[in-house]
């Protein structure tokens, strides 16, 4: 397994990751609640093999991602795991809710502290619209020893900018 630094100083991490968003299901819903025996055999082969990264989300397989990860994890002695899941922010709901989304993953996870949450889904329209919600609640979360960082994905592309002519250098 190849392993590179996450930002500046970071852990570890492996370069393959785990994506908790299509675990093992009981029947034919391919989004539907996980088949957790087979999920944890599954996410136990990927630790086994070196992986060290999980990525999960709230919402994945119906809110059951993060209880499945949390079971695989569950008395793990392997090395070190790194976690991350997501949270809703483009929503424009309470701060009470986000708390509570954060305190659910804890419980399902099994853990004290979740290594990357991240403010998921990131426009920057909502991030315009949120941002400071946003960094009162990560600060919350930060004081409390719940994450350790503010983090962000974003599914948009980032602004074109000028940069080198597309016009073809003329022929001579």
């Amino acid at each position: 397994m190849q392993y590179r630094t996450y930002g500046k100083g970071g852990p570890l991490v492996s370069v393959l990751g785990y994506g908790a968003m299509r675990l093992p299901t009981r029947g034919k819903d391919a989004w539907g609640r996980p088949n957790f025996s087979r999920a944890t055999q599954v996410i136990r082969r990927a630790l086994q093999a070196g992986v060290n990264f999980i990525d999960s989300h709230h919402d994945y397989h119906r809110g059951f991602s993060e209880e499945a990860v949390g079971r695989a994890l569950k008395g793990w002695r392997g090395q070190r795991v790194h976690v991350q899941t997501k949270t809703p922010f483009y929503r424009p709901e309470k701060q009470d809710y986000f708390k509570r989304l954060l305190e659910a993953a804890l419980e399902k996870l099994g853990v004290d502290c979740i290594d990357y949450l991240l403010f998921h889904s990131m426009r920057m329209e909502a991030f315009k619209r949120r941002h400071k919600a946003f960094f009162r609640f990560t600060d919350w979360a930060i004081k409390r020893g719940l994450i350790p960082a503010t983090a962000a994905s974003a599914h948009t592309m980032p602004p074109r900018t000028s940069g080198p002519s597309s016009t073809p250098a003329s022929s001579r």
